[in-house]
């Protein structure tokens, strides 16, 4: 290694070396700049004394045209003669006014001259030369005509025809022009005044007014109808040079501001390229100076890498947290924290959508916002693949919640890395840290534990007498599941379906409501959740279906009509390759006919390619056994039309969430297009949840196949399910769609077909 002295002697060298070649680059930078002053003076100039000439080239014309127009005798058509002086002189309007109020003009309105005419700024006895507001030029010139009446001939260029002046005044088109007078007024505008406007906001600065030396020098400089330049920058940082020059009329200066780099393109490259050689010499020499320090930092950053570091994140890991966390406790009285674990919902969609790399930016951002959240004293880690755990100096569950409530809003705030925006969800479960001398593992496990508990839409789970009491509310109702199947406490409903073609019963959905003798009516959201985790749901599966086929062969036998019914299966069954050999078992034992009966599959049931090849053959063998098969809540999830193309998909039944805004035109266009392409793939179309007449409407015209909703009825017991069918038969029913249309709606629907 190499010695203090050594390192000292080089380090001095290289300082020495650095400022030798930063104070030859500053001489070689100041030389430049002088030059690009004198060029952009010049420039400048130049275009001044221009511009000067061809405004004093059009005051000679108007001056020799009032002449003329003296001798002339009268004309019979003055205004035609005066349009065609207008257009060959390039003025916009060309006047001749009396001092009796008389006008004659060219067919040119122009608001700037109707203006000045109203503020009588008539002079009959001197030529002079306006601007009117920046939004014109005025030539006046006086004229007498043979009969002495003192006459004006007033010539206007517009503020368009002015630019057009400008055009060449202001670096070949790469730069901006304008004309002020000495206090700072706009005689004639850009075509983008945007730049001028900015120009004001260099002289002030935090609130005051500030007004530097080369503003004071440039006042003083126009003051003195002296040309000069100034450096400045807008407010969106852009560098900018300013050029100002007298015209010798009036008052009146050119102002032409163009881009630094358009002028100092080549000397910033000299610059830059001076610069780079210092950077590059210091560069190297700080490589050689500090490589062995660099070396032994780095070995010593690796090393804490491996043990305390998270790869992905680059900072604690889990066995890190554990261990400040533990020390953490130990200097608070028990019940101060709570730890909170957290997981990403459904994150193995999002990593299989967007890919691992951007997957993994995802929980980068995650990490970021949770340890933004942090107060002092609080903890944060990822401790595997999506999950994390928070330390929170908060004890109330309340607090605690809103403040994973906050998080999920400031995650979902803005999508960062794809272009598909995922509203990321949390599933949370805390501890309260109420027993010190537990190990921080099994703290964590109570955490976790809590999580996987939660229910519906609890932001937070918490590990306590609530958690308690809903684990044993489940293992009571695990404990009466095989009774009450015994007992036929489970009873199944009926949803109708209404065809729209007739509007006749078309069929049915079977929905099964647990009302058990001693506890009442038992909510569907209590218990098929609980029964997919334990995979009881495949035997509730099981006994809905054979209830359905009793109720069809009592029907068959009673001589009642059958009408095709649709029974839910769960994702669960999937797992058992021969699952569907118990169906058709059931099937065969009522004798029900072909096509009778329907299966309704959920989308999330495809997640991956090899489950969709799994419920391709699935379906497949329902065709071959005479069963149909219908698509539930398409477009709710991950919804992709490319699986109409590989499933054989008898039915499409659409969510309720399409239809919530139904006067959308887009969302029109959507459905539409939904049906028309399930049409065309020799698919039916069923919408859910209808529920208004405008829905039903709307989707008549769009030939939907059948509607499913509380607009016809919710889901009944059979017994009522039979009379209802009943009474709608006897009542009679239109026979078209359109013809259930309210007549409110009749117009609207005509547009619509």
């Amino acid at each position: 290694m190499m010695k203090r002295r050594e390192i000292f002697i080089l380090s001095c060298t290289v300082v020495l070396l650095i400022i030798s070649m930063l104070c030859n680059t500053l001489y070689l930078s100041n030389i430049l700049k002088e030059k690009t002053d004198l060029y952009v003076q010049d420039i400048s100039n130049q275009s001044a004394g221009n511009l000067s000439y061809q405004i004093d080239s059009n005051l000679n014309y108007m001056e020799q045209l009032a002449s003329t127009i003296s001798r002339m005798p009268q004309l019979t058509d003055m205004s035609d003669f005066l349009q065609r002086k207008a257009n060959a002189l390039r003025f916009d309007l060309i006047a001749i006014v009396s001092q009796d109020g008389e006008i004659i003009k060219n067919d040119f309105q122009s608001d700037c001259f109707d203006n000045w005419i109203a503020l009588n700024q008539i002079s009959y006895e001197k030529t002079e030369l306006f601007s009117l507001d920046g939004h014109a030029l005025l030539f006046s010139v006086p004229m007498t005509n043979d009969r002495g009446n003192e006459r004006v001939l007033v010539g206007i260029l517009e503020q368009k025809s002015m630019q057009q002046i400008l055009t060449q005044m202001n670096f070949d088109g790469n730069g901006l022009a304008c004309v002020v007078d000495v206090m700072g007024n706009i005689v004639i505008a850009p075509t983008d005044p945007q730049t001028f406007m900015q120009f004001s906001d260099i002289i002030y600065k935090d609130g005051e007014r500030h007004v530097s030396k080369d503003l004071k020098k440039m006042i003083d400089e126009t003051n003195r109808k002296a040309s000069g330049i100034l450096y400045f920058s807008t407010v969106s940082n852009e560098d900018l040079i300013l050029c100002y020059s007298p015209l010798n009329i009036n008052d009146w200066f050119l102002i032409t501001i163009v881009r630094q780099d358009l002028i100092k393109g080549d000397i910033n490259i000299y610059e830059l390229r001076s610069l780079a050689v210092v950077a590059g010499v210091f560069i190297v020499c700080t490589i050689l100076i500090f490589l062995i320090i660099s070396a032994y930092e780095k070995s010593r950053k690796r090393l804490e890498e491996i043990t305390m570091i998270d790869p992905l994140t680059k900072d604690d890991n889990n066995p890190a947290f554990q261990m400040k966390l533990k020390a953490l406790i130990a200097k608070n009285p028990p019940a101060t924290f709570t730890l909170v674990f957290l997981n990403i919902k459904g994150f193995q969609l999002i990593n299989e959508n967007v890919g691992i790399a951007a997957g993994d930016n995802i929980l980068k951002y995650m990490y970021r916002v949770l340890k933004a959240s942090l107060k002092e004293n609080e903890l944060v880690c990822r401790s595997e693949m999506d999950h994390f755990f928070l330390c929170l100096r908060d004890t109330s569950e309340e607090v605690v919640t809103a403040r994973i409530a906050k998080i999920t809003e400031s995650l979902n705030s803005f999508n960062e890395y794809t272009d598909i925006a995922y509203g990321l969800m949390l599933e949370a479960g805390g501890y309260l840290i109420d027993d010190p001398d537990l190990e921080v593992r099994t703290m964590q496990d109570r955490a976790r534990f809590a999580s996987i508990r939660a229910q519906g839409k609890s932001v937070c789970s918490f590990f306590g007498r609530t958690l308690l009491e809903q684990v044993r509310k489940e293992a009571g109702l695990n404990s009466i599941f095989d009774a009450s199947i015994k007992h036929r406490d489970f009873q199944v409903y009926l949803q109708p379906k209404v065809g729209l073609s007739d509007m006749n019963l078309c069929g049915a959905e079977a929905l099964v409501r647990w009302e058990h003798p001693e506890y009442g009516m038992i909510s569907p959201s209590d218990f098929i959740p609980l029964f997919e985790k334990n995979e009881k749901i495949c035997i509730l599966d099981l006994y809905v279906f054979e209830e359905v086929c009793k109720w069809m062969q009592n029907s068959m036998e009673e001589g009642e009509p059958l009408i095709p019914i649709s029974v839910n299966l769960s994702r669960t069954h999937i797992k058992n390759l021969n699952f569907l050999r118990e169906f058709v078992d059931i099937k065969e034992k009522y004798q029900i006919p072909d096509h009778m009966i329907e299966f309704e599959i959920t989308e999330s049931v495809l997640i991956n390619v090899e489950q969709i090849k799994l419920i391709k053959n699935m379906i497949n063998e329902m065709h071959r056994n005479g069963f149909h098969c219908s698509l539930d809540d398409f477009g709710f999830g991950y919804s992709s039309l490319a699986l109409l193309k590989e499933l054989d998909i008898d039915v499409i039944k659409l969510d309720k969430n399409f239809f919530d805004d139904m006067n959308n035109q887009k969302s029109q266009n959507i459905i539409s297009g939904f049906i028309e392409i399930a049409h065309k793939l020799g698919m039916k179309v069923v919408a859910e949840g209808i529920e208004t007449q405008e829905q039903l409407n709307c989707l008549c015209c769009l030939h939907c196949d059948a509607v499913q909703g509380y607009i016809f009825s919710k889901p009944l017991s059979i017994s009522d399910f039979e009379t209802w069918s009943r009474a709608r038969t006897a009542a009679g029913r239109p026979d078209t769609c359109a013809a259930s249309l309210s007549a409110s709606s009749a117009s609207a629907v005509k547009k619509l077909l």
